[in-house]
């Protein structure tokens, strides 16, 4: 799960997420961050982020299919811990708590 990230940079590794992504997944990233992904500039590689009539987008990011995505989520998310190496959950744990501080700083905020 971390190994990657005690590396050095591997330049030549782009575009994984191509062959990486299954059926929709793609498309639905697309539609929640395309914007970001743009102003960022990156090129997409669908319409999802346009959210009109002519996409599917509408579609992708209904309540239900979002429903669905969020309980595939949390099979995965279970899954994956399940197959961790100890060390690897001892990572996770610092890093979920950096994540519930950044979160209850910004519920101040709100």
């Amino acid at each position: 799960m971390w190994r990657n990230l005690k590396k050095p940079i591997m330049h030549h590794n782009t575009g994984k997420y191509q062959q990486e992504f299954q059926e929709k997944d793609l498309e639905i990233f697309e539609a929640v961050a395309g914007e970001v992904l743009l102003k960022l500039g990156y090129s997409l590689h669908s319409n999802a982020h346009q959210h009109n009539d002519t996409t599917n987008s509408m579609e992708l990011l209904s309540s239900e299919n979002i429903s669905l995505y969020k309980d595939l989520n949390a099979a995965l998310k279970k899954e994956t811990l399940q197959k961790a190496k100890p060390s690897d959950l001892e990572n996770r744990r610092a890093q979920e708590k950096i994540i519930a501080d950044i979160k209850s700083r910004a519920l101040v905020f709100q």
